[in-house]
């Protein structure tokens, strides 16, 4: 396989990882609100705010880009990407779940909006994390003697 196809599969595979992720958020949306009846109300600093699925798939797929951005730089910058990556992944999904703490409407609605959250941050760690590129090892120039 060539350096070419290596970078197009792993585009790919991150890009799997976002759609997975995104439709891990929805189905719990789904299986919450329209199946289960929940209406997803948060307080913002204006009026209340419901959930609907836009905001979960835009939310979803921005956090999955910034988690790709991240880890392509990462890539580029230190000697260990994956395990500098997954540090910072699991502090931001650990700060994320401020928002449902503090901001949901009621305590079914936290809890389905942890779980979102959850499930997004598990998804991506997972998948986004197994795509990192390792560095080889630098090696010492030989000294000609």
């Amino acid at each position: 396989m060539t350096t070419h196809e290596m970078t197009r599969a792993v585009h790919w595979r991150r890009a799997i990882a976002i759609v997975t992720a995104t439709v891990g958020a929805l189905v719990i949306w789904l299986i919450a609100t329209p199946v289960g009846g929940l209406d997803l109300i948060v307080h913002s600093a204006g009026p209340d705010a419901p959930i609907g699925p836009v905001p979960v798939v835009t939310a979803t797929v921005a956090a999955g880009l910034a988690a790709w951005a991240l880890l392509t730089a990462l890539e580029r910058l230190s000697a260990r990407p994956r395990r500098v990556w997954i540090i910072n992944a699991v502090v931001a999904l650990l700060i994320s779940l401020l928002g449902p703490i503090l901001d949901a409407a009621s305590l079914p609605v936290a809890l389905v909006l942890i779980s979102m959250h959850l499930c997004v941050g598990i998804v991506l760690l997972w998948l986004l994390g197994g795509t990192a590129r390792v560095r080889s090892p630098r090696r010492p120039p030989t000294s000609a003697v």
